[in-house]
């Protein structure tokens, strides 16, 4: 309308005033739209679009946000990524130790049994020459060791034993 009066008081004004308005409403909707981009966490798109209107209001200022925005949550994956890789290795790590250590004590126990053996054999030798020696309640406990009978069981015998003066019959034990 003040086009078709131009020349008219200050219609020229209000012809600039009213393109600068609808300029800024065009300004305004591409504001509204890369600040909702942005709040989607569509940065790229909010970037774009907040650079078509650069010099309006705080658009630069939100273009670098974006940017930061855009690092923040690269750093937040690539933090992401390296939490679970650790979380893997460690897991590894346990599983493998529990391995190791489940080899060692199967490899162990011939080594226990071995041990265990010699220590019988030697117990079941030292009692046999305590009874050669009429040391009776040492072979008795010698061979408690030896066979995991109780040792008052055994010290019972070897009064028996003792009192019957090496002479065993078949009521020597009962």
């Amino acid at each position: 309308l003040f086009k078709t009066i131009i020349g008219y008081k200050d219609s020229a004004k209000n012809v600039t005033l009213c393109e600068e308005g609808i300029t800024n409403l065009a300004r305004q909707s591409d504001y509204d739209e890369a600040v909702r981009y942005k709040n989607n966490r569509q940065y790229e798109r909010a970037i774009e679009t907040f650079k078509k209107i650069s010099f309006y209001k705080d658009a630069d200022q939100q273009i670098r946000l974006c940017y930061e925005l855009i690092e923040k949550e690269k750093q937040e994956k690539y933090n992401e990524i390296l939490r679970k890789r650790t979380l893997e290795l460690k897991q590894k790590r346990a599983k493998r130790r529990k391995v190791i250590l489940i080899i060692l004590l199967i490899s162990l126990i011939p080594a226990v049994f071995i041990v265990l053996n010699n220590i019988k054999n030697a117990n079941y030798e030292k009692g046999l020459e305590n009874l050669e020696y009429k040391n009776y309640e040492e072979a008795s406990s010698n061979f408690a060791f030896c066979t995991g009978i109780d040792y008052e069981y055994l010290k019972l015998i070897s009064d028996k034993l003792a009192a019957s003066n090496g002479i065993v019959t078949k009521d020597t034990f009962y």
